[in-house]
């Protein structure tokens, strides 16, 4: 047995730890950190995850309809030019969907980046 408890919180975990023959300060300690991480902490986080999350839908999104809408009016101009040229394919119709594929090709290779 220790002559002098230890007072100490350590924070060598996330919960924070004491000794094994710790005094009732150092429990004291220990129960208002997990409190207050438990009430302020996982909270914070929670949320801070989802604003990166809403971030990151919302610029692929953007990321997926810059290409149709730059592209979509450009396919709808172009078309009487295509057919009166007898051409087979509207390059700017091809292109619309470059944006979607590119979001998708980065989710695929987030997926697998994980694995």
């Amino acid at each position: 047995e220790t002559v002098v408890p230890c007072t100490q919180l350590h924070m060598d975990r996330f919960w924070g730890s004491t000794c094994k023959g710790c005094s009732k300060r150092a429990k004291a300690k220990l129960f208002a950190y997990r409190a207050a991480t438990a009430t302020i902490g996982i909270p914070t986080a929670a949320a801070a995850a989802t604003a990166v999350a809403a971030v990151g839908l919302s610029s692929a999104a953007v990321v997926a309809a810059t290409p149709a809408v730059v592209c979509g009016s450009m396919a709808a101009v172009y078309e009487p030019v295509r057919r009166l040229r007898k051409k087979s394919a509207n390059p700017f119709k091809e292109h619309m969907g470059d944006g979607a594929r590119l979001v998708a090709q980065g989710v695929d290779a987030f997926r697998n980046m994980r694995d």
